[in-house]
């Protein structure tokens, strides 16, 4: 979905392009309601339901992709544009590969004990027992992110010019 995104702002003329910009002012934040419902219907987006990862998965992906091109198109809220805009998320990219390597063992450790709870909660309570999850989860990852970047990525990064190539453009 994101390729997507990525390929008709490169080409606004193309016929899916085209499409989709007569529908996105209404898709858009109809796939981040249907997401939502999603997330209460399951009780939260359970790591392990089918249901999540046959439809919530996808669901997922394409209400992030909509949300994207809404701000890159500027179509989204001006104040959505200017958070997502920020500094502090474009600082976050600095720690992202960090980010995308932690997650996982953050997600598969805290799963179980998340479920249980779930299990227990009326769904929209489950619900924001998740975003609790997520908030609580996104800041310990970002946390880790930042400390392997500091202790460890940062001095493999300094070592990419010994790995230019004779044109001297780096390897990638």
């Amino acid at each position: 979905a994101g390729a997507a995104v990525a390929m008709m702002a490169a080409d606004p003329t193309h016929p899916a392009a085209r499409a989709w910009a007569r529908v996105r002012r209404v898709a858009t934040p109809l796939l981040l309601g249907a997401f939502v419902a999603f997330v209460v219907a399951t009780k939260g987006f359970g790591t392990y339901d089918r249901r999540v990862l046959v439809l919530g998965y996808p669901l997922l992906a394409l209400a992030a992709a909509a949300a994207v091109d809404a701000v890159v198109t500027r179509t989204a809220p001006a104040r959505i544009v200017a958070l997502l805009e920020g500094r502090p998320l474009a600082a976050l990219g600095t720690y992202s590969y960090g980010v995308y390597v932690f997650h996982w063992p953050v997600v598969a450790l805290a799963a179980p004990a998340l479920s249980r709870v779930q299990e227990a909660l009326h769904p929209a309570s489950a619900a924001l027992a998740s975003l609790v999850f997520l908030v609580v989860g996104s800041a310990f990852t970002v946390g880790l992110a930042v400390v392997s970047y500091h202790g460890f990525e940062r001095r493999f990064l300094r070592q990419k010019a010994r790995f230019a190539d004779s044109a001297g453009e780096e390897a990638s």
